[in-house]
């Protein structure tokens, strides 16, 4: 089988080489964890100048009352409407950095579930903490449209030694669940259950040699 692997290429991940040989027994994590940990630990989405967003959330919603400040919004009085709009903003980039945050930490939740459920299932099979992410070629171009960036590449890559596991990803999907529901997600992921639609990824560990690059998928299509 031909395999393929999509790199997005961002602040943790570095291009691949021709010939380069990848062993994923060499780190302690993929970038994949890595560029979770990074987010939760940024400070940018956290804060707004030096106040933890949480804090600063509870005091503008026991602080603010709308009805009372924009009661008389109606009557269009134009300073009104100028503290309407700094107020709006306000609210947008405070929502715009809770669901970023929120984002960063439903990951990181998801994964330890997600592993968690691997020990018990079968530690044998490959880990999303340490494993790189490939795909054949009939599942190439969804995963291209999937991984949509503005700086990717695709290589083609021959495994040298190691394990695959085939699943859907579709068990991943990001959604405020309780834990029973990730675990159940996972149980499902872990014993390779396809759904009618799947979102099919094969999880890699071992080692694999990087045999061609791409800058688009035209390349290969034609």
């Amino acid at each position: 089988m031909e395999y393929y692997h999509i790199q997005k290429l961002n602040r943790i991940d570095k291009e691949w080489g021709l010939n380069q040989t990848i062993e994923t027994a060499l780190t302690p994590q993929n970038t994949f964890i890595d560029d979770i940990l990074r987010g939760l630990n940024d400070n940018f989405y956290k804060k707004i100048g030096n106040q933890d967003i949480l804090s600063l959330a509870h005091q503008k919603l026991s602080e603010e009352n709308c009805d009372q400040k924009f009661g008389d919004f109606s009557t269009y009085n134009q300073n009104k409407h100028f503290q309407f709009l700094d107020h709006c903003r306000e609210f947008e980039d405070l929502t715009n950095k809770f669901s970023r945050v929120n984002l960063q930490y439903l990951k990181w939740i998801r994964e330890e579930i997600f592993e968690k459920i691997r020990l018990e299932i079968n530690p044998n099979l490959p880990s999303r903490k340490k494993g790189i992410w490939l795909t054949n070629k009939k599942n190439l171009k969804k995963w291209w449209d999937i991984l949509a960036s503005n700086k990717r590449k695709i290589y083609k890559v021959e495994i040298l030694t190691g394990k695959t596991f085939t699943t859907d990803e579709f068990y991943c999907e990001l959604k405020n669940n309780s834990i029973e529901e990730f675990e159940n997600n996972a149980r499902q992921y872990w014993q390779g259950e396809l759904t009618s639609n799947p979102i099919e990824e094969i999880l890699f560990e071992g080692k694999l040699k990087v045999l061609k690059s791409f800058e688009d998928i035209a390349e290969i299509e034609t």
